[in-house]
Protein backbone atom coordinates (compact mmCIF):
# COMPACT_ATOMS: atom_id res chain seq x y z
CA UNK A 1 0.00 0.00 0.00
CA UNK A 2 1.20 3.38 -1.12
CA UNK A 3 2.16 5.54 1.61
CA UNK A 4 1.29 9.54 2.10
CA UNK A 5 4.01 11.32 0.87
CA UNK A 6 4.36 13.40 4.51
CA UNK A 7 5.05 10.27 6.06
CA UNK A 8 7.54 9.19 3.59
CA UNK A 9 9.07 12.29 4.29
CA UNK A 10 9.14 12.11 8.22
CA UNK A 11 10.76 8.48 7.66
CA UNK A 12 13.34 9.85 5.63
CA UNK A 13 14.33 12.36 8.15
CA UNK A 14 14.55 10.34 11.04
CA UNK A 15 16.92 7.82 9.04
CA UNK A 16 19.38 10.59 8.38
CA UNK A 17 18.94 13.01 11.65
CA UNK A 18 21.06 13.38 14.01
CA UNK A 19 21.36 14.88 17.53
CA UNK A 20 24.89 15.66 17.61
CA UNK A 21 26.44 18.85 17.06
CA UNK A 22 26.54 21.13 14.34
CA UNK A 23 29.25 19.40 11.73
CA UNK A 24 29.83 16.60 14.17
CA UNK A 25 29.14 13.19 13.61
CA UNK A 26 28.87 11.61 16.84
CA UNK A 27 30.45 7.74 17.95
CA UNK A 28 27.78 5.83 19.43
CA UNK A 29 29.70 4.06 21.63
CA UNK A 30 33.32 5.55 23.19
CA UNK A 31 35.14 2.20 21.72
CA UNK A 32 37.58 4.75 20.49
CA UNK A 33 37.86 6.26 24.17
CA UNK A 34 40.14 3.04 25.46
CA UNK A 35 43.76 3.97 23.57
CA UNK A 36 43.09 7.48 25.52
CA UNK A 37 42.66 6.14 28.72
CA UNK A 38 45.02 2.96 28.39
CA UNK A 39 48.38 5.64 27.72
CA UNK A 40 46.93 8.09 29.91
CA UNK A 41 46.97 5.58 32.78
CA UNK A 42 50.51 4.62 31.45
CA UNK A 43 51.69 7.92 31.93
CA UNK A 44 49.84 9.23 35.37
CA UNK A 45 51.17 5.51 36.72
CA UNK A 46 54.93 6.58 35.55
CA UNK A 47 54.80 9.86 36.53
CA UNK A 48 53.78 9.27 40.58
CA UNK A 49 56.06 6.39 40.78
CA UNK A 50 59.11 8.64 40.00
CA UNK A 51 57.51 11.66 41.92
CA UNK A 52 57.26 9.12 44.80
CA UNK A 53 60.35 7.33 44.73
CA UNK A 54 62.90 10.29 43.63
CA UNK A 55 63.09 13.05 46.59
CA UNK A 56 64.99 15.25 44.67
CA UNK A 57 62.48 14.94 41.21
CA UNK A 58 59.81 15.76 43.41
CA UNK A 59 61.17 18.94 45.37
CA UNK A 60 62.11 20.26 42.00
CA UNK A 61 58.37 19.83 40.67
CA UNK A 62 56.80 21.05 43.75
CA UNK A 63 59.73 24.40 43.72
CA UNK A 64 59.02 24.98 39.93
CA UNK A 65 55.17 25.57 41.14
CA UNK A 66 55.42 27.06 44.49
CA UNK A 67 58.40 29.30 43.95
CA UNK A 68 58.42 29.69 40.09
CA UNK A 69 60.51 32.73 40.88
CA UNK A 70 63.24 31.25 43.13
CA UNK A 71 63.70 28.13 40.92
CA UNK A 72 64.29 31.03 37.80
CA UNK A 73 66.84 32.50 40.00
CA UNK A 74 68.88 28.97 40.33
CA UNK A 75 68.73 28.40 36.90
CA UNK A 76 70.30 31.94 36.31
CA UNK A 77 73.11 31.44 39.01
CA UNK A 78 73.44 28.08 36.58
CA UNK A 79 72.41 25.53 38.92
CA UNK A 80 71.18 23.51 36.80
CA UNK A 81 68.33 21.04 37.42
CA UNK A 82 69.45 17.47 36.17
CA UNK A 83 68.62 17.11 32.29
CA UNK A 84 67.14 13.07 32.99
CA UNK A 85 64.38 15.41 35.06
CA UNK A 86 63.91 17.80 32.90
CA UNK A 87 63.97 15.71 30.04
CA UNK A 88 61.32 12.96 31.51
CA UNK A 89 58.98 15.90 32.52
CA UNK A 90 59.10 17.20 29.11
CA UNK A 91 57.73 13.45 28.03
CA UNK A 92 55.59 13.50 30.46
CA UNK A 93 53.73 16.68 30.07
CA UNK A 94 54.09 16.32 25.97
CA UNK A 95 52.48 12.58 26.13
CA UNK A 96 49.72 14.11 27.80
CA UNK A 97 49.22 16.87 25.81
CA UNK A 98 49.42 14.59 22.94
CA UNK A 99 46.17 12.60 23.97
CA UNK A 100 44.16 16.08 24.87
CA UNK A 101 45.05 17.74 21.14
CA UNK A 102 44.93 14.28 19.19
CA UNK A 103 41.53 13.47 21.13
CA UNK A 104 39.85 16.76 19.74
CA UNK A 105 41.69 16.57 16.36
CA UNK A 106 39.59 12.59 16.21
CA UNK A 107 36.29 13.98 18.02
CA UNK A 108 36.30 16.75 15.08
CA UNK A 109 37.37 14.49 12.09
CA UNK A 110 34.20 14.74 10.74
CA UNK A 111 33.15 18.28 10.83
CA UNK A 112 33.28 20.58 8.18
CA UNK A 113 35.36 23.88 9.75
CA UNK A 114 37.88 21.69 10.91
CA UNK A 115 38.44 19.82 7.42
CA UNK A 116 38.72 23.45 6.10
CA UNK A 117 41.17 24.32 8.72
CA UNK A 118 43.14 21.40 7.60
CA UNK A 119 43.06 22.53 4.29
CA UNK A 120 44.63 25.73 5.65
CA UNK A 121 47.21 24.97 7.12
CA UNK A 122 48.36 21.98 5.10
CA UNK A 123 47.73 23.82 1.92
CA UNK A 124 49.10 20.89 -0.70
CA UNK A 125 46.94 18.02 -1.59
CA UNK A 126 49.58 15.81 -0.52
CA UNK A 127 50.12 17.07 2.76
CA UNK A 128 46.17 17.61 3.30
CA UNK A 129 46.05 13.90 2.39
CA UNK A 130 49.05 13.32 5.12
CA UNK A 131 47.10 15.21 7.08
CA UNK A 132 43.74 13.50 7.06
CA UNK A 133 45.50 10.00 7.81
CA UNK A 134 47.03 11.39 11.02
CA UNK A 135 43.77 12.37 12.21
CA UNK A 136 42.12 9.04 11.55
CA UNK A 137 44.64 6.91 13.12
CA UNK A 138 44.75 7.61 16.56
CA UNK A 139 48.34 5.91 17.74
CA UNK A 140 50.00 8.28 14.74
CA UNK A 141 48.28 11.16 15.53
CA UNK A 142 49.37 10.89 18.98
CA UNK A 143 53.32 10.20 18.40
CA UNK A 144 53.08 13.11 16.03
CA UNK A 145 51.76 15.97 18.36
CA UNK A 146 54.34 14.06 21.27
CA UNK A 147 57.03 14.95 19.05
CA UNK A 148 55.67 18.29 17.67
CA UNK A 149 55.24 20.04 21.24
CA UNK A 150 58.70 18.24 22.32
CA UNK A 151 59.99 20.27 18.89
CA UNK A 152 57.77 23.38 20.06
CA UNK A 153 59.30 23.73 23.79
CA UNK A 154 62.98 23.51 21.96
CA UNK A 155 61.83 26.51 19.53
CA UNK A 156 60.30 28.53 22.83
CA UNK A 157 64.27 27.89 24.31
CA UNK A 158 65.95 29.23 21.09
CA UNK A 159 63.59 31.87 21.08
CA UNK A 160 64.97 32.94 25.12
CA UNK A 161 68.52 32.22 23.63
CA UNK A 162 67.83 34.43 20.90
CA UNK A 163 66.33 37.23 22.53
CA UNK A 164 69.26 37.36 25.64
CA UNK A 165 71.22 38.54 22.55
CA UNK A 166 70.16 42.01 23.38
CA UNK A 167 70.67 42.00 26.67
CA UNK A 168 74.00 41.89 28.67
CA UNK A 169 73.41 38.20 30.32
CA UNK A 170 74.78 35.37 28.43
CA UNK A 171 72.05 32.75 28.44
CA UNK A 172 72.92 29.16 27.50
CA UNK A 173 70.71 27.15 25.70
CA UNK A 174 70.16 24.46 28.46
CA UNK A 175 68.93 27.53 30.67
CA UNK A 176 66.61 28.43 28.82
CA UNK A 177 65.38 24.91 27.67
CA UNK A 178 65.31 24.25 31.47
CA UNK A 179 63.19 27.65 31.94
CA UNK A 180 60.82 26.54 28.84
CA UNK A 181 60.63 22.93 30.35
CA UNK A 182 59.76 23.87 34.02
CA UNK A 183 57.54 26.93 33.44
CA UNK A 184 54.97 24.35 31.95
CA UNK A 185 55.23 22.09 35.70
CA UNK A 186 51.92 23.35 36.48
CA UNK A 187 50.60 21.12 33.45
CA UNK A 188 50.84 17.94 35.59
CA UNK A 189 47.85 18.93 37.32
CA UNK A 190 46.09 18.25 34.17
CA UNK A 191 47.23 14.78 33.57
CA UNK A 192 43.90 13.50 34.29
CA UNK A 193 42.30 14.85 31.16
CA UNK A 194 44.47 13.38 29.00
CA UNK A 195 43.01 9.51 30.37
CA UNK A 196 39.27 10.91 29.79
CA UNK A 197 39.09 13.73 27.64
CA UNK A 198 37.76 11.50 24.49
CA UNK A 199 35.05 10.39 26.82
CA UNK A 200 34.36 13.75 28.06
CA UNK A 201 33.67 14.90 24.43
CA UNK A 202 31.76 12.28 23.52
CA UNK A 203 29.12 12.55 27.00
CA UNK A 204 29.19 16.56 27.14
CA UNK A 205 26.95 18.88 24.97
CA UNK A 206 29.07 21.79 25.83
CA UNK A 207 32.52 22.00 25.84
CA UNK A 208 33.31 25.07 27.67
CA UNK A 209 34.39 24.25 30.24
CA UNK A 210 37.29 22.38 29.04
CA UNK A 211 38.33 25.02 26.80
CA UNK A 212 38.45 27.29 29.64
CA UNK A 213 40.35 25.13 31.64
CA UNK A 214 42.55 24.60 28.81
CA UNK A 215 42.96 28.31 28.15
CA UNK A 216 43.57 28.93 31.92
CA UNK A 217 46.37 27.09 31.85
CA UNK A 218 48.05 27.86 29.03
CA UNK A 219 47.89 31.54 29.56
CA UNK A 220 49.34 30.64 33.25
CA UNK A 221 52.13 28.99 31.95
CA UNK A 222 52.91 31.47 29.27
CA UNK A 223 53.24 34.10 31.77
CA UNK A 224 55.54 31.66 33.99
CA UNK A 225 57.82 31.36 30.70
CA UNK A 226 57.95 35.03 30.20
CA UNK A 227 59.07 35.59 34.30
CA UNK A 228 61.63 32.84 33.07
CA UNK A 229 62.73 34.84 30.26
CA UNK A 230 63.41 37.84 32.66
CA UNK A 231 65.13 36.29 35.06
CA UNK A 232 67.47 35.06 32.75
CA UNK A 233 67.80 37.64 30.33
CA UNK A 234 68.08 40.23 33.77
CA UNK A 235 65.16 42.33 32.63
CA UNK A 236 62.04 44.31 33.84
CA UNK A 237 59.70 41.65 33.38
CA UNK A 238 56.88 44.60 31.73
CA UNK A 239 59.61 45.32 29.31
CA UNK A 240 60.29 41.65 28.48
CA UNK A 241 56.40 40.37 28.67
CA UNK A 242 55.40 43.29 26.43
CA UNK A 243 58.70 42.93 24.07
CA UNK A 244 57.72 39.13 23.13
CA UNK A 245 54.29 39.46 23.00
CA UNK A 246 54.67 42.14 20.68
CA UNK A 247 56.67 40.00 18.63
CA UNK A 248 53.97 37.08 18.76
CA UNK A 249 51.60 39.11 17.77
CA UNK A 250 53.99 40.38 14.96
CA UNK A 251 54.35 36.76 13.94
CA UNK A 252 50.40 36.12 14.48
CA UNK A 253 49.59 39.26 12.54
CA UNK A 254 52.19 38.12 9.38
CA UNK A 255 50.60 34.31 9.50
CA UNK A 256 47.16 35.36 9.21
CA UNK A 257 48.19 38.17 6.34
CA UNK A 258 49.76 35.25 4.13
CA UNK A 259 46.95 33.30 4.06
CA UNK A 260 44.31 35.95 3.65
CA UNK A 261 46.47 37.29 0.82
CA UNK A 262 46.98 33.64 -0.82
CA UNK A 263 43.43 32.01 0.39
CA UNK A 264 41.09 34.48 1.43
CA UNK A 265 40.42 32.76 4.80
CA UNK A 266 37.46 35.95 5.54
CA UNK A 267 35.63 34.96 2.58
CA UNK A 268 35.88 31.56 3.14
CA UNK A 269 34.53 32.08 6.53
CA UNK A 270 31.69 33.70 5.21
CA UNK A 271 30.91 31.04 3.04
CA UNK A 272 31.34 27.95 5.48
CA UNK A 273 29.13 30.46 8.14
CA UNK A 274 26.12 30.83 5.16
CA UNK A 275 26.21 26.85 4.74
CA UNK A 276 25.86 26.81 8.65
CA UNK A 277 22.26 25.58 7.93
CA UNK A 278 23.41 22.36 5.86
CA UNK A 279 25.36 21.30 8.85
CA UNK A 280 21.79 20.34 11.27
Amino acid sequence: KRQPRNLDELRRRQEFATSSPVGIIREDQGSHSFLYIIIGFMNIFVFLITYRRYKVFRQSVAHSIKKPHGFFINLQERIIIPYKQSLFILVVLALNGALVYSAFLYFYRNHLLADYLLSLIFFTPWLKDWAIRMVWDQTFSIIVSTVSIVLFFYMLALFIKLFSFFGRSRVLFNQALAVTIWAASPFVFLLPLGVFIYSMLLMMKSYWIIIGVLLYFHVWVYLRWVNGARVLTDKLYGRVFLAITFVLLILAGAFGYFYESYYHVLQHGEYLKALKVFWK
